[in-house]
C-alpha cells in the first residue's frame, strides 16, 4: 500500500506542477501581449509635427520606433527581443520573451518562446 500511495503522491505533484506551469505560461503570454499593445500605442502617439500643423494625422516613424522600443524595454526589461515596424500610418510591435518553467525543470522541460504582436494607428477624434 505504501508504494502505491507514494506513486499517487508523485503523480499528483506532477499534475499540480503542470497546471501551475500552464497558468504561468498564460500569464507570460498576457503580459507579453500587453507590452506589445502598449508599445504600439505609445509609438502611434508620436505624430509628425510638420503634418500636424497641416491637420494631417501622420506618424513620425523614427520617433515612433524609438518610443515603442523604450516602452517595451521599460515594461519587460532588456532581456526581450523587440521588433518595431513603423510606417506613416501605423506601428506594429512584436515582442518575443523566453519563459523558463520553474517546477518542471527536473522533468527536462525547457523554456518556451512567447511571442505577441500589437498594432496601433492614430485616430482623429
Amino acid at each position: 500500500m505504501l508504494p502505491m500511495f507514494g506513486g499517487l503522491i508523485f503523480v499528483s505533484f506532477i499534475m499540480i506542477a503542470l497546471v501551475v506551469e500552464l497558468a504561468m505560461l498564460g500569464v507570460a503570454y498576457r503580459s507579453t501581449a500587453s507590452v506589445a499593445d502598449a508599445s504600439a500605442e505609445a509609438g502611434a502617439a508620436m505624430l509628425s509635427e510638420r503634418h500636424a500643423y497641416a491637420s494631417e494625422v501622420v506618424i513620425d516613424p523614427v520617433r515612433a520606433r524609438s518610443e515603442a522600443l523604450g516602452v517595451a524595454h521599460a515594461l519587460m526589461g532588456l532581456g526581450v527581443k523587440v521588433d518595431v515596424d513603423a510606417t506613416l500610418s501605423s506601428v506594429c510591435v512584436t515582442v518575443e520573451h523566453r519563459y523558463e518553467p520553474t517546477t518542471l525543470l527536473f522533468l527536462g522541460v525547457s523554456g518556451v518562446d512567447v511571442t505577441a504582436t500589437g498594432c496601433a494607428e492614430p485616430r482623429v477624434g
